[in-house]
């Protein structure tokens, strides 16, 4: 995912459904709209970066 947007290619090619990643945001209780960048790691996690990292400015 980049920018809020699936990359549906990307999940065809490393073979995991839209509704595993989905299902995986919502136990980690992220946003689709407030993910910036969600990678799947070699070891099977997801490393994610939000939008808003809830810093004060």
């Amino acid at each position: 995912m980049v920018d809020g947007n699936i990359l549906y290619q990307n999940l065809k090619e490393v073979g995991i459904s839209e509704e595993w990643l989905r299902n995986q945001l919502n136990h980690f209780q992220v946003k689709l709209q407030d993910a910036f960048y969600v990678e799947l790691q070699e070891n099977g996690t997801l490393y994610t970066d939000r939008r808003r990292d809830r810093l004060k400015e």
